[in-house]
């Protein structure tokens, strides 16, 4: 089920982080970064879009290899500039719940949270 409210909020700072990314002006020392968090936030954008156009019953794009671009993305950013680390999802709550849920309900949603994959 979608949570239409978090979705609402996830894409309002979508949006502002866009705007203040786009404001930046990179220096030649952070230029491979800037273009990584771009094509990141723009492949973040695309797979929203792609969501959007499923839930409107419109043959769309799967969103879930524009959100591993996406992932792949921030990944190489913060390989580029130290103090940029990405965080491993495999250990979030939402992977200990979907863990949970595959074990009592005999299924598993494929790697959903492995970004890695």
């Amino acid at each position: 089920m979608l949570d239409l409210p978090v979705r609402a909020a996830v894409l309002e700072a979508l949006r502002s982080a866009d705007d203040l990314f786009s404001s930046l002006a990179p220096t030649p020392q952070v230029g491979h970064f800037h273009f990584h968090l771009r094509r990141g936030l723009d492949d973040l954008r695309s797979a929203f879009a792609a969501v959007d156009a499923e839930l409107a019953g419109k043959a769309g794009a799967d969103p879930f290899p524009v959100l591993r671009a996406a992932w792949s993305h921030m990944e190489a950013a913060s390989r580029s500039l130290p103090g940029f680390e990405t965080v491993d999802f495999k250990q979030s709550c939402c992977a200990w719940h979907q863990a949970r849920l595959a074990e009592n309900q005999g299924g598993f949603n494929g790697g959903l949270l492995d970004m890695d994959s």
